[in-house]
């Protein structure tokens, strides 16, 4: 499974920009300056926002939080997305995302 965290990623076939963060990246020509780049952002995140060990929401269990979105564990995010699936394709329904 893809992470979701902040991570440099290229953008296009020369440039590098950063995703995961709630500020929008500017395009950078090197890695380095990307990975800097995230580096100085991260730094000025609330520490509740920052990757950590968490308790699932679902089970309880402990894991590596990729930062505050991620309150699931792997194994019942997975379960919830069949059971998703499943309930659409027994009524017939389309899912639509819902943002928060």
């Amino acid at each position: 499974m893809r992470g979701t965290g902040p991570r440099v990623v290229r953008y296009g076939d020369d440039d590098w920009e950063v995703l995961g963060l709630p500020e929008a990246s500017p395009i950078f020509r090197v890695k380095a300056e990307a990975e800097s780049w995230k580096q100085a952002q991260v730094a000025l995140l609330p520490k509740s926002r920052l990757p950590r060990m968490r308790s699932c929401l679902c089970c309880g269990d402990e894991f590596q939080s990729e930062g505050y979105h991620h309150r699931m564990c792997g194994p019942c995010r997975r379960l919830g997305s069949d059971v998703a699936g499943m309930a659409a394709t027994i009524s017939g329904t389309r899912l639509r995302r819902v943002t928060r």
